[in-house]
Parts: C-alpha cells; sequence; structure tokens
C-alpha cells in the first residue's frame, strides 16, 4: 500500500473501470468472483456451448454444415476457460498492480526528463489501448452476429417470399423450440444472442487489454531501472550512492515479482492461446477454402485476424519484457562498479547476477512467448493446414 501522503501516480484508468464493469476487477472480496463473471460463464455455457453442440449431434449434416458450429463451440469453450483461469487468479493480478502503481508513483516527482517521457507514455497508452481495440472489436464483431441479422431482417420486411432464417449468432439448437422455423421467435433469440455475444466480448478485451498494460508497465518500469543505474556513477557522495542503489534495488525487486506473478497468471493462458490459435488458424483456413458464403466466409476471417492477432501482441510484449529486464544487466556493467566499497560491488554482482536471467512470459514453462515462437505458431498452423487439405483432396 502506498503511504505517500501524494496521490498514486494514475495507472491504467481506462482499463481498470473496464474491468469493473464486467467483473473482471473488484477492489473488496478479492477472494470471491464477482457476479458478472459467473453470469457471463453461465450465459456462454447454457445458450452458446449446450445449444451448439445439440445443433452438431442431432440430425444428419454434410461436413460443410458442422465446419463452422465445431469452430464456434471450440472457441466458447476456451472463452469459458480464459474466464475461469482469470477468476482463479483476480487477487493475483490486483496484488501486481499495487505493486506497480507503489513503484511507478515513486518516480512521479522524478527530475529527469527521460523517466517523465515514459510516464507520460504509459498515461497515453493505456488508454489509448482500451479505446481503439475494444472500438475496433466492437465494429468487426458486427460482421459475425449483427450483419447477418440485418440482412436477415431487411429480407424479411421487403419480401413476400418465405426466406430461409439463419442461426442467431452461432449455429445452435434449442431442443425446447425451433428458432429458425418463426420470426418473431427468431427476432427476440436474436437480440439475446447479440447481447451475450457484446457482453462475452467486452469481458475478453478488458481481460486482454489489463494484461497488455501490466506487462507493458513491468517492461517500462525495467527500463526506468536501466536509466537510473546509468545515472550512478554521479553520485560521488558514498553515503547518496549507498541510499539511491538501496532505492534501485528495492524498485528491481518490484519488477521481478510483478514479472513472476504475471508469469503465473499468463502461462496457463497463453498455453491454451497458442494451442488453440495453431487449431483454430489451420481449421479456419481449411473452412474457408471449403465454404462459398460471402457472410460466412467474413466472420470467419474476422476470428482468424483476432486470435492471430492475440498471441502476436503477447509475443511482442513478451519480446519486449525480455529485451528491457536484460538492458539493466548491461547497464550494471558500465557503470564504474570497480571503484565502489566492496559491499556495494557485492550488491551490483548480486543485481546483474538477477538480471542476467531470463525474465519474461511463458507457456507453462515450455517455452518463452516471443517473436520467434510466433513465427514457429504460424509455420506449424499453415503446415497443418496443408496436410489437411491435402487428405481431404485425396477424399
Amino acid at each position: 500500500m502506498n503511504t505517500n501522503s501524494q496521490p498514486p501516480f494514475r495507472l491504467m484508468s481506462a482499463s481498470l473501470k473496464l474491468c469493473k464493469w464486467l467483473g473482471l476487477w473488484h477492489d473488496a472480496n478479492l477472494d470471491k468472483p464477482c457476479w458478472q463473471t459467473v453470469f457471463l460463464i453461465l450465459c456462454l455455457l447454457f445458450w452458446y456451448i449446450l445449444p451448439g453442440y445439440m445443433y452438431i449431434v442431432r440430425g444428419e449434416k454434410m461436413l460443410q454444415d458442422l465446419l463452422k458450429p465445431i469452430l464456434e463451440v471450440f472457441s466458447m469453450s476456451v472463452i469459458v476457460l480464459r474466464c475461469l483461469i482469470h477468476m482463479i487468479n483476480r487477487q493475483s493480478v490486483q496484488e501486481c498492480f499495487a505493486d506497480l502503481q507503489n513503484a511507478i508513483s515513486k518516480f512521479k516527482n522524478s527530475p529527469y526528463e527521460d523517466v517523465q517521457k515514459i510516464l507520460r507514455h504509459l498515461l497515453k497508452s493505456a488508454d489509448y489501448i482500451v479505446k481503439f481495440y475494444v472500438s475496433i472489436v466492437f465494429v468487426q464483431a458486427g460482421l459475425y452476429g449483427f450483419l447477418s441479422a440485418a440482412l436477415t431482417t431487411f429480407k424479411y420486411c421487403t419480401s413476400n417470399e418465405i426466406i430461409q432464417l439463419p442461426s442467431a449468432v452461432m449455429d445452435a439448437d434449442y431442443v425446447l423450440f425451433g428458432h429458425t422455423v418463426n420470426y418473431w421467435i427468431w427476432l427476440p433469440v436474436t437480440i439475446v444472442s447479440l447481447i451475450i455475444e457484446y457482453l462475452m466480448l467486452g469481458s475478453i478485451s478488458a481481460q486482454e487489454c489489463l494484461f497488455w498494460n501490466l506487462l507493458h508497465h513491468i517492461s517500462s518500469l525495467f527500463k526506468i531501472v536501466h536509466l537510473e543505474i546509468a545515472r550512478l556513477d554521479q553520485y560521488k557522495d558514498p553515503k547518496q550512492f549507498k541510499e539511491r542503489l538501496a532505492f534501485i534495488v528495492s524498485i528491481h525487486e518490484v519488477c521481478f515479482r510483478s514479472a513472476r506473478c504475471m508469469e503465473k497468471v499468463l502461462s496457463p493462458l497463453l498455453a491454451l492461446w497458442y494451442c488453440a490459435c495453431i487449431a483454430q488458424t489451420c481449421y479456419l483456413l481449411f473452412f474457408i477454402s471449403m465454404v462459398n458464403d460471402v457472410v460466412v466466409v467474413a466472420s470467419m476471417i474476422f476470428v482468424l485476424q483476432y486470435v492471430v492477432f492475440l498471441i502476436f501482441s503477447f509475443s511482442m510484449l513478451g519480446a519486449e519484457l525480455m529485451e528491457e529486464s536484460a538492458r539493466v544487466s548491461v547497464a550494471i556493467y558500465k557503470t564504474q562498479w570497480y571503484n565502489r566499497m566492496a559491499a556495494e560491488r557485492r550488491l551490483l554482482l548480486f543485481m546483474k547476477m538477477r538480471a542476467d536471467r531470463p525474465v519474461g512470459i511463458t507457456a507453462v514453462k515450455f517455452f518463452y512467448v516471443n517473436r520467434s515462437t510466433f513465427a514457429e505458431a504460424m509455420k506449424s498452423a499453415f503446415s497443418f493446414f496443408t496436410i489437411m487439405q491435402q487428405f481431404y483432396g485425396d477424399k
């Protein structure tokens, strides 16, 4: 907790507001799930996943008819797992945020322009990411559900012929009633489906923006540590040098503690996202090569670019975290550590040994997430797609 008399540095205000609205953040009852998250999980299970599964298993359908619902049920299941993992780790995420805010607030009145430039960048980028990304996701989401619903309603109002009603947002069989039989049943089902869709997109977008911002703030704090170490030689007075070094070591410890926390939270999510991205990219390319419906293909392209961008963004942030943490070691090496007292040299040496260890985010400890792993994931997806296409062509 920050004990300074001044207010703490304003950290990710837009991201926190969005997360609070959607139940991903709460200042009290950290060990209890928020009702919004539980409500969303139940909606996805009973309005999307189970009806989607029933659509797949009930009746005889061609392979082309099952490609889209199989992908949708898989995607919804991944989102439910994401919500559950976030709900379990919410306390750790909020504690990481508190640590970061306390550490960054100590540089709020820094006299150095390079530090102030980083702080101004954090203020602008955190809010910009949320507003821009959520807006883009919501607009593109219209291609998946809203566009199809609007076209169907237009045809129903302007045509004298009986039109074929599509499934609401995703292919589903509600068993108790057939929502594609009558327009006045189809319409409320579609409206409810669209509401749940946008609630789901808002929730996962808020989660992604929160994690992106936390990772970027940790990398920026490592960068500030690097800049502060580079200025250590300015302190000629041994007492001032010792005090400043102790301060930098404490901030460096916050960096490592925050990175470990994010590693713990993101490790299962990244493994899930990487596996899902490879499977979905391969599957979507195969699906697009099989189907000629323009609206359906457009909705699938939306899903494809989303899953690819998701792991690309975390790969870039993972690479940034590794690079900024490694620069701390270089900064220590470039100081005049050899002119300091033995105790101070020892402290600098321990700090350098810690900085020499890789700091990043992994997928359940199998590999560090960075640009090269993203490239490998894309290569694997295209290789599997080629095999699937050849196999289907032979059949």
